[in-house]
C-alpha cells in the first residue's frame, strides 16, 4: 500500500515538472535571439528551457535569460533587430 502512495506522488511530481517546463518550449524554443554581451545571433535549443538552467524570462523586452554558444556568457537575450 504505501508503495502505491510513493509511486503516485512520484508520478505527480513528474507531471508538474512536465507542466511547468512545456509552455517555455512551446514558446521560445528554435527562435532566433541575440546575445546582449557580443551579438552573436543564435537560435535556442528546446533542451535550454529545461529546470536545471532554470531561464528567467522579461515579459516586457521577451529577452531569455541565455547562454551564448559563442562568447559563453549567460545573459538577457532578446530578439535581434533589424
Amino acid at each position: 500500500m504505501n508503495v502505491i502512495i510513493i509511486l503516485g506522488i512520484i508520478i505527480a511530481i513528474i507531471v508538474g515538472i512536465i507542466i511547468r517546463v512545456a509552455p517555455r518550449v512551446v514558446l521560445h524554443a528554435d527562435k532566433l535571439f541575440a546575445c546582449s554581451n557580443c551579438g552573436h545571433r543564435f537560435r535556442s535549443k528546446w533542451y535550454d528551457f529545461g529546470i536545471i538552467t532554470a531561464t528567467t524570462i522579461d515579459q516586457v523586452s521577451k529577452s531569455l535569460s541565455l547562454k551564448c554558444p559563442q562568447c559563453k556568457t549567460r545573459s538577457m537575450c532578446g530578439p535581434p533587430s533589424l
